[in-house]
């Protein structure tokens, strides 16, 4: 028989873990992790944990909402069953609108609670298909010659799929991408423009490409969020396959772009839309035959196991975008293990498999 799962205690703590270096994109740089962690504590004394990754020009939130989120709700959430995941979910969004962030850290420690209690995992739960997974690397914004040292770096790192931040500005992103492409030959690159061109420009920035014979295979978000209408004027334009990523947050997103056939792909980012969304997102592109990206943010090794776990459970993601930017000082251990571009599951592991250092 299921073990009761009553919810004790919901609570939450700031996390700031400064980076390696700046990771930079149209919309800013960010020079470390500003995430919150969330905890759940089940009655028996089973504790789960998950991470809101909040990034205001992405999702509209910051630390201090997300706080302020987990605050007003820890004493709805008191003796509720963390087994009823989808009904949670659902009292968060009529409660607070989207806070996807928020919500989608609580919804981590939920499915990391109950499954630790289990024993299981939530890799199983999703279907356990695959046991690794292939991540690509991202390239920010930085000089072209920076981005050529980072490339080879990352090539005799093992690395096959290059994954290059795009600033808005033509000439720098085309000298950016060209250098890439001459540095690293035999790698998969992908471009990401976080709804920073216009489509005319988006247009002329993959013409440019293609004099100087660099065929990238996938072009994320190229034009602002909500036109949809200019990303299929970008999709209709070109060869290149086109992912939706900050026009898709919830489920009703991920169908508007389906049906005026804006992208090809899209990604889903536990961040955006959390587990639970994320998972109907899933099978509404499976159902449509749309392509599967699996992203992430700036996000510690909680976030990254809960991602992994997403992606390896249910399988079916072409595009795999899980890189751990590097933090001075991680705090947690366990969970997938990272070598080189490949995320390996350990299916033994109890939720997360992530566990505070030192603990």
């Amino acid at each position: 028989m299921t073990q009761p799962a009553m919810i004790r205690r919901l609570s939450a703590e700031r996390l700031v873990l400064p980076l390696d270096e700046p990771f930079v994109i149209a919309s800013g740089a960010k020079p470390q992790i500003e995430n919150v962690v969330v905890r759940v504590e089940l009655e028996g004394g089973t504790f789960g944990v998950g991470e809101a990754s909040p990034l205001e020009p992405i999702n509209g939130e910051s630390a201090s909402t997300v706080l302020a989120v987990v605050d007003d709700l820890a004493a709805a959430f008191g003796g509720r069953d963390a087994r009823e995941l989808e009904s949670l979910s659902q009292m968060m969004r009529q409660t607070f609108g989207v806070q996807a962030a928020a919500r989608s850290g609580i919804e981590m420690a939920l499915l990391d609670a109950v499954t630790r209690q289990d024993g299981t995992n939530p890799w199983r739960l999703y279907g356990g298909r695959e046991l690794g997974i292939e991540t690509d690397y991202t390239i920010s914004i930085v000089s072209a010659k920076t981005a050529a040292e980072q490339a080879t770096r990352l090539v005799a790192g093992g690395f096959t799929k290059l994954k290059i931040k795009l600033s808005g500005r033509l000439e720098d992103d085309l000298d950016r991408v060209r250098a890439v492409a001459q540095a690293a030959p035999g790698a998969e690159i992908q471009l990401d423009a976080n709804e920073g061109y216009p489509s005319t420009t988006a247009l002329q920035l993959l013409e440019g490409l293609d004099r100087a014979r660099v065929t990238p295979v996938l072009l994320e978000q190229p034009t602002p969020r909500h036109d949809l209408a200019a990303m299929r004027r970008v999709r209709d334009g070109c060869t290149v396959m086109i992912a939706a990523d900050e026009s898709v947050f919830t489920l009703d997103d991920a169908r508007r772009v389906i049906e005026f056939e804006a992208a090809d792909v899209i990604n889903i980012k536990l961040a955006k839309s959390g587990p639970v969304e994320g998972r109907r997102i899933h099978a509404l592109c499976q159902d449509a035959g749309c392509g599967l990206m699996i992203g992430c943010m700036l996000e510690s090794r909680i976030g990254m196991a809960a991602s992994v776990q997403f992606a390896a459970g249910l399988g079916g993601f072409s595009f795999i975008d899980l890189d751990p930017h590097s933090a001075i000082e991680e705090p947690w251990t366990g969970g997938p293990s990272l070598t080189g571009p490949s995320w390996t599951i350990d299916p033994d592991e109890f939720g997360w498999g992530v566990t505070k250092s030192g603990s």
